[in-house]
């Protein structure tokens, strides 16, 4: 009995962290995050980089939102655009405004 009340306290301390951070894999929420994606063509020659930056996160009640700013230059290093947008995560479900 007492072993199984430690593993379901075990497994509550584990389960916490993983249902806080389980809203989104691919959108971090952390200010400050970076990332990059550069694009190839079929030769393996870089065709263009897109470089993602999370700007400002946010808590409203039961959501947390966050602003991504990026950046994409052509495969010469020249800025073709540069935009923010908004995301907000509530429970497992991510809306995007591309405001």
């Amino acid at each position: 009995m007492k072993k199984s009340i430690i593993t379901a306290i075990l497994f509550l301390f584990i389960a916490y962290p993983l249902k806080a951070q389980n809203c989104s894999r691919f959108y971090p929420m952390n200010e400050g995050t970076t990332f990059q994606y550069t694009s190839l063509n079929k030769k393996g020659k870089t065709e263009g980089v897109a470089d993602y930056q999370i700007t400002r996160v946010f808590n409203d009640g039961p959501s947390t939102s966050a602003t991504m700013q990026i950046s994409y230059k052509d495969d010469k290093g020249e800025e073709l655009f540069n935009t923010d947008y908004t995301f907000t995560c509530t429970g497992n479900v991510v809306s995007i405004d591309y405001e």
